[in-house]
């Protein structure tokens, strides 16, 4: 426990100023700042998991080191440029917590994923008992988002997907991310409560069942 707590406290006094701000910036001002749809930080993230795991009991439902996820989270806001995350080195060998840096950056989202302006319609089509309608419906306001919304929901669905295909090994299966992962993409600042958690989780369970049906894989 003295270990634990003082790698804490040397995380905590080497985290490096914030230099180029990620988390906690909206995605039209990332991408302005840095002219790529969707966050380099994601791709980073998606990367490490779809290498080191795919086949991890619970991922997305563990979670990662706390003291982990803050120092890396800093690193990023730092535009540290010796990150690689194709070295597990660069996470301290803990993919729980690239999870968990995927969770922290949709959580500081200062505008959600899903758009406060679209998201009661969202709701409602969730509430549709037709698995068609209620796939179309949803196919039909994902279209509509801004381009960085959409973009960025494209990527991170098609990243689920690799996950929930390796159900088998990691025991993650639509349903399971759709409950660890639904209320983080679809709540942050959106005016919905906690009885929407049921729909939200239902938007994306769906949207994962319907992956090619509603994005492409290019």
């Amino acid at each position: 426990m003295a270990g634990q707590v003082s790698m804490k406290k040397d995380f905590q006094s080497n985290l490096p100023p914030l230099l180029k701000p990620v988390f906690g910036v909206s995605l039209d001002d990332l991408y302005d700042r840095d002219g790529t749809a969707v966050p380099s930080l994601l791709y980073q993230c998606f990367q490490a998991i779809e290498l080191f795991g795919l086949n991890v009991k619970g991922i997305y439902r563990v979670s990662g080191r706390a003291n982990y996820v803050s120092y890396l989270k800093a690193l990023f806001d730092n535009n540290t440029p010796s990150i690689d995350f194709t070295n597990p080195e660069s996470f301290y060998y803990d993919i729980n917590s690239v999870a968990g840096l995927v969770k922290q950056f949709f959580r500081d989202l200062p505008s959600p994923l899903f758009t406060s302006k679209l998201y009661s319609q969202f709701i409602e089509a969730a509430r549709l008992s037709d698995d068609i309608e209620r796939r179309d419906s949803l196919h039909g306001l994902i279209n509509i988002l801004p381009d960085t919304h959409y973009a960025t929901l494209r990527a991170i669905i098609l990243h689920l997907n690799k996950v929930q295909e390796r159900y088998a090994q990691n025991g993650m299966g639509a349903r399971d991310l759709a409950i660890f992962l639904g209320p983080t993409l679809m709540s942050a600042h959106s005016g919905g409560n906690i009885t929407d958690a049921v729909w939200q989780i239902r938007i994306i369970e769906t949207i994962l069942n319907n992956t090619f049906q509603i994005f492409d894989d290019d």
